[in-house]
């Protein structure tokens, strides 16, 4: 499943990009996000508490940080997880480009190909959609704020 999303944000290109390069800190933003620890070799382990409909899920998996050109303001990211109890997972990659809107303010886009096994893939791509919609706007949110504070 695709997912596309663009936003601003009030902040130069170089202060959006090390936010966004320091997962500890940026994760702090996404809505369920807990336990981050770096593993040391670019790739991060976490938890994730997230309500698809009528199914909490507790998912926990990793995040690695496959390319990050600050030449190109682009980074490739590669994410899994899985939630044993409910028996479904998630894999997939995440693209984010950042593009100057002004001295002050940077377009974020972010583009992602996923894919939904087991139990939670049965969920269906309306509903999935309709969370990732809701959790990506919270977490632009979040990074706004996040990034005012410098």
């Amino acid at each position: 499943m695709n997912f596309e999303h663009t936003s601003s944000v009030p902040v130069p290109r170089p202060q959006l990009w090390d936010l966004l390069l320091d997962v500890e800190r940026v994760a702090k933003c996404f809505p369920g996000a807990q336990e981050v620890t770096p593993n040391g070799d670019g790739s991060y382990s976490g938890a994730l508490r997230v309500r698809v409909g009528p199914v909490s899920l507790g998912m926990s998996g990793n995040l690695t940080i496959l390319e990050a050109d600050r030449n190109a303001w682009q980074a490739l990211l590669q994410v899994e997880g899985s939630d044993r109890r409910v028996g479904g997972s998630v894999r997939g990659r995440l693209t984010m480009r950042l593009n100057d809107l002004s001295d002050s303010e940077t377009e974020l886009s972010l583009s992602s190909d996923l894919t939904f096994m087991g139990k939670l893939g049965e969920m269906g791509q309306p509903l999935i959609r309709k969370k990732a919609e809701t959790t990506v706007a919270e977490f632009t949110r979040n990074l706004v704020a996040e990034a005012s504070r410098g």
